[in-house]
């Protein structure tokens, strides 16, 4: 099969992660609150405690006034094993559990410390890397199903970013061959700012543009993350020397010009909101990956966030691809544990939803064929 199977007249399918609706995950406990002590002895408990990552959803989730299915971040299951071979048994329990999973998220470097024993770093060339695509392009096509999509981090620079960019290409190259036998397909993702000394392939989508040139395929594509999108804004402005960079910054340009120049390679949205154009501190720009819910854009800026996502829809693959995901982390676990302070709530959560459909399905009605 040379191209994806893409249904044009599917509806619009607005996505979570099941770890940001499920508010109990005992199977992540041990690892989170072990792990940094070095415990192996607890940590094994993760391998018997409940949950599996495969629980019941709260039913307020889902249904016509809530979201329409899942984004499986495989960082929160147990899917991997540290050598990034896949834990057969729970790759069946996911296949038998026939959840509605219309895309996935590839482990990856720079987030929790709890979960870099799986991270995913296409960055490095490496057998152990090259397994890991492997690992996460099987498991996305025996849970997801043909057609599926698969979000991956290049990784990060911590030397030449062209020489960073060289090992990506030549690992996705391992990897494409079976994506398309698996008709899976993978979305690079733009990301943040450097962070701790380190830069982010794809922070400028420039990086994008060079991967997607030298690997020319219908399986390879983009992942637009307008949170990312955002937080890099600033360094593109400032490298690029703008003219007005403030104005620039302020009414979200990076993220439309990234949209115009990918263009029908975006075939898939991570949709949050942060501050990142009003924060002036380094510090603080380097934390302001802050997956915010719709709920908290100032009024002052609505409009501007409300014509980036329909610059989104009409300009992209989106609109043939139906899926977005909202990826709006809760605020607490286990109905008390705070984990993200700035994270949302149930309500916020739901009202997002709503937020996102009636802008992204009025404007994929109106917008031109591809």
């Amino acid at each position: 099969m040379d191209e994806p199977a893409v249904d044009r007249s599917v509806a619009l399918k607005i996505l979570i992660d099941p770890s940001y609706v499920n508010f109990r995950p005992f199977h992540l406990l041990p690892r989170i609150v072990f792990s940094r002590a070095g415990w192996s002895g607890f940590r094994r408990l993760a391998q018997r405690m409940p949950g599996n990552g495969i629980g019941p959803f709260p039913r307020w989730a889902f249904g016509p006034e809530g979201f329409d299915g899942l984004d499986l971040g495989i960082s929160y299951t147990r899917l991997l094993r540290p050598d990034l071979t896949l834990r057969e048994r729970v790759l069946e329990g996911y296949r038998k559990a026939r959840w509605p999973i219309y895309a996935f998220h590839a482990t990856f470097p720079g987030g929790s410390p709890f979960f870099m024993d799986t991270a995913l770093d296409l960055g490095e060339n490496s057998e152990r890397t090259r397994r890991g695509l492997r690992s996460h392009i099987r498991a996305a096509a025996e849970i997801g199903g043909k057609g599926t999509l698969l979000v991956v981090h290049l990784g990060a620079a911590n030397g030449s970013v062209e020489t960073a960019i060289r090992n990506a290409v030549r690992l996705l190259e391992t990897g494409l061959p079976l994506a398309q036998e698996q008709e899976v397909v993978l979305a690079l993702e733009n990301m943040p700012r450097p962070a701790g000394g380190r830069y982010y392939l794809g922070g400028d989508y420039a990086d994008l543009k060079k991967v997607l040139a030298a690997l020319p395929s219908p399986w390879l594509k983009v992942c637009f993350d307008w949170g990312h999108a955002n937080n890099y804004a600033g360094v593109f402005a400032r490298l690029h020397r703008l003219r007005a960079p403030d104005a620039y910054v302020q009414t979200f340009g990076y993220g439309r010009e990234m949209i115009r120049e990918l263009g029908l390679d975006i075939v898939y949205a991570h949709v949050h909101y942060n501050r990142s154009h009003t924060e002036k501190s380094e510090k603080a720009l380097e934390q302001g990956d802050e997956h915010m819910p719709l709920t908290r854009v100032l009024p002052a800026e609505w409009d501007a966030f409300c014509d980036t996502l329909r610059l989104l829809m009409r300009e992209t693959s989106i609109r043939t691809f139906g899926r977005v995901n909202l990826e709006l982390i809760p605020r607490r676990i286990f109905g008390f544990y705070p984990v993200f302070p700035r994270g949302s709530s149930l309500a916020e959560q739901l009202s997002s939803v709503k937020t996102a459909r009636s802008i992204l399905e009025q404007e994929r009605e109106t917008a031109a064929p591809v």
